[in-house]
């Protein structure tokens, strides 16, 4: 799971910042493929306390993002043709989260959080 946390208290430039993570998230996954010869199916999330895009809210974890994406930064591509099944893949475990911050009182503390993790199964399978 790979995490990017934004503390906006506006939608600021959080689109552009977005679509550069939406890019990233991509060319990790095929440079890892290349490398390895397949890939771990990591989400990729994006946190953030402004909701943004509102406009485009219910599409921004789609496949037409990635791709705008990477075309917004061909850099990422370093020359390759985007590869659709990866590109789908990949937009299908982009997730954004808007995080209000009095959740965080709904939260476990870091000692909290130590006496539960003892008794959890990480290997079982999960809902």
């Amino acid at each position: 799971m790979i995490v990017e946390s934004k503390r906006y208290t506006t939608p600021g430039g959080q689109y552009k910042e977005f679509l550069h993570f939406l890019a990233i998230a991509y060319s990790s996954t095929i440079s890892e493929k290349e490398r390895l010869g397949g890939y771990r199916k990591r989400h990729f999330i994006w946190v953030t306390f402004h909701p943004f895009n509102l406009e485009n809210w219910t599409a921004l974890e789609t496949r037409d993002q990635m791709v705008k994406a990477l075309e917004n930064h061909p850099e990422y591509l370093k020359d390759r043709v985007i590869d659709e099944d990866l590109v789908r893949d990949v937009a299908s475990r982009i997730m954004v989260l808007v995080f209000n911050p009095k959740q965080e009182n709904l939260s476990l503390s870091r000692d909290e959080l130590k006496m539960v993790r003892v008794h959890l199964d990480r290997k079982a399978e999960s809902l």
